[in-house]
């Protein structure tokens, strides 16, 4: 970066051309101070080195940047280690900006939802910003945001997207999933962690059109990013059974924590986990998550295979396995889901409506409602070991607590809270409700005396009933109904299986 190339007749190689270097370049501050046979002055006289480190080329610039004040340029605080450079851009991290910013409708985009087609001065500033998304993950250094602007993203750039190990939080710029959509496009998932941790997060995106053999929105491989406040849904895998699955989000020997999510309508039809799989020893927490409507041959909602998973607070609904467990499948080998607080109705399989456990899997399932799941609400191996505690569970199951009496849910087909009359009030465990789990699916207070006996005790399900002076949401003339999904005409007899083999 010369000061004038052309110099004024605008012909380059001309004796009025300005070869100074300009205070922006590079090469300032670049150079080896133990060059051999290195003179003492430059070109035009002036010492050789004027700063922490030579320049390179013959003009020995007295210009620099300065940008914290230091009286150092910018190269030698860097050099020196007075300042980091963590993405590598000549920039002292002190005077990096705390956000960079995606937008591909931006004023002067010239090629508006194309990001091959750029603002040719953009830099990542509310002014230019980036028109793709990993342009933005490349250059962001740890602790850093990228904010995208409400629009659909998809090519490239916008999906396959890699943090590569760097603790930035990529969100949406205005929080609102439905504004602000990274459409895949049937072709590659949305996002690939490997070994980010859960300082590694993304935020507040709608995630469509994903196709993948795995993780078809989310692949997670050995880490533990955050997920939060997303909806993940119309993804589709192609893998077939063990070999692929997860169309939602597949955590392989991972943890991360998916909170406040809606994972729906995605499709694992002939593979595992429709919504999420957890597989091969990873732990993740999931928690104030809706999962419906999806489908897969395993575990319509969930399929677990050797994993741990702490699931609370969710509701899992309307989920269709075509052979086990619609709404989770717990597969064998030590399985263990701790699964508090959640609501399963209007799930199907072919066997395990609500949950399947396969052999040698350990589920523990407390403070939950089992309603109206087909053909049965639980399918236990002979093998497998739940323990099954302070659930409302239909056709009854053994175990403290548990009971088997119509829940009594505001609305059977898609409002799940609890009316006054519910048997679900004040009726789980308080010491089954992990330490900071304060809060209902709804973020309302989660432990209250909500009958009004002068005890706060938990509610089954995922939402806390308020107090008795709530109104119902829904009017009941005459007796509570046996409430099952609008249209269900299944015999209300026995509601679950117990396997032999």
């Amino acid at each position: 970066m010369f000061v004038d190339p052309d110099g004024p007749d605008d012909i380059p190689g001309t004796e009025d051309d300005n070869l100074h270097l300009s205070a922006g370049s590079p090469c300032v501050n670049a150079g080896d101070n133990d060059a051999p046979s290195l003179p003492e002055q430059d070109f035009e006289g002036q010492p050789r080195i004027q700063e922490c480190r030579v320049d390179m080329g013959i003009d020995e610039s007295p210009h620099f940047f300065d940008c914290n004040d230091n009286g150092l340029s910018d190269a030698c605080d860097i050099a020196t280690g007075t300042s980091e450079d963590d993405n590598g851009n000549g920039i002292p991290d002190e005077c990096e900006p705390d956000a960079w910013y995606v937008d591909d409708d931006a004023s002067n985009d010239p090629g508006p939802g194309d990001p091959t087609v750029s603002d040719p001065l953009e830099d990542g500033s509310l002014e230019h910003p980036f028109d793709a998304i990993q342009e933005a993950i490349d250059v962001a250094f740890h602790g850093q945001d990228v904010a995208v602007f409400d629009g659909t993203y998809t090519g490239m750039g916008n999906k396959n997207l890699d943090l590569d190990l760097k603790a930035i939080t990529v969100r949406s710029q205005n929080g609102c999933p439905e504004a602000c959509i990274i459409d895949c496009d049937g072709d590659g998932r949305a996002f690939l962690f490997h070994r980010e941790m859960s300082d590694s997060v993304v935020e507040g995106f709608t995630i469509t059109g994903g196709y993948a053999q795995r993780g078809s929105a989310i692949y997670c491989v050995s880490g533990s990013p955050t997920i939060t406040s997303c909806m993940i849904t119309g993804n589709t895998v192609y893998g077939v059974w063990l070999s692929g699955g997860g169309a939602g989000v597949y955590c392989y020997n991972s943890s991360p924590t998916i909170a406040n999510c809606r994972i729906a309508e995605n499709s694992a039809l002939n593979s595992v986990g429709g919504g999420i799989r957890c597989s091969d020893n990873g732990s993740p927490t999931i928690i104030n998550c809706a999962i419906t409507q999806n489908i897969a041959e395993h575990g319509g909602g969930i399929f677990c295979y050797g994993s741990g998973p702490t699931i609370t607070n969710y509701t899992i609904t309307g989920n269709t396995a075509t052979d086990y467990g619609g709404g989770i499948n717990c597969y064998q080998y030590e399985t263990s889901p701790t699964i508090t607080n959640c609501t399963f109705t209007g799930n199907s399989a072919g066997i395990g409506g609500a949950v399947y456990c396969h052999y040698y899997s350990y589920t523990t399932i407390t403070n939950c409602i089992l309603w109206a799941d087909a053909p049965d609400e639980l399918c236990v191996s002979s093998s497998s070991s739940p323990v099954i505690t302070y659930c409302d569970v239909q056709g009854g199951w053994p175990g403290v607590g548990n009971i088997d009496a119509a829940p009594c849910f505001v609305d059977p087909a898609d409002d799940f809270h609890l009316l006054l009359a519910s048997p679900c009030l004040d009726a789980g465990s308080n010491a089954a409700v992990p330490p900071d789990l304060t809060i209902d699916l709804d973020g309302k207070p989660r432990i209250i005396d909500g009958n009004s006996d002068g005890q706060a005790v938990v509610d089954m399900g995922a939402y806390e009933r308020r107090t008795v002076e709530e109104p119902d949401q829904l009017h009941l003339a005459g007796p509570i109904p046996n409430q099952v999904p609008v249209g269900d005409t299944r015999a209300r007899s026995t509601r679950w299986c117990r396997q032999t083999s």
